[in-house]
């Protein structure tokens, strides 16, 4: 009986321990306000990435647009990679990343 308490043991930090592992790749979830304070996008995610859409704005009918789609966690880099932004002034959507960095 006192072997199989240890066995019990690792068996459970082995297999719930992943479960804790830090993983930053929702950071980027929530509302951002943009620098000027102008618009308020929210970042979501849908089918394992990452998008955003702008819910508030000084112009109302930006409103719900969907302005960055498609970006994926790299786990290396620290960043969300391989995603398009189209801002509302702009006509066609461009490649775009995105890096959180931190404040000092």
């Amino acid at each position: 009986m006192i072997k199989v308490i240890p066995l019990c043991i690792v068996f459970l930090f082995l297999t719930v321990g992943p479960l804790f592992a830090q993983n930053n790749s929702d950071q980027i979830l929530g509302k951002w306000v943009s620098e000027d304070n102008i618009k308020t996008v929210e970042v979501f995610k849908e089918n394992g990435k990452y998008s955003a859409k702008i819910t508030d704005s000084k112009n109302k009918q930006q409103i719900g647009k969907l302005i960055v789609w498609g970006l994926q966690y790299d786990i290396k880099e620290k960043e969300w990679s391989d995603g398009e932004v189209q801002l509302p002034d702009m006509v066609l959507s461009a490649g775009c990343y995105v890096k959180i960095m931190s404040e000092k």
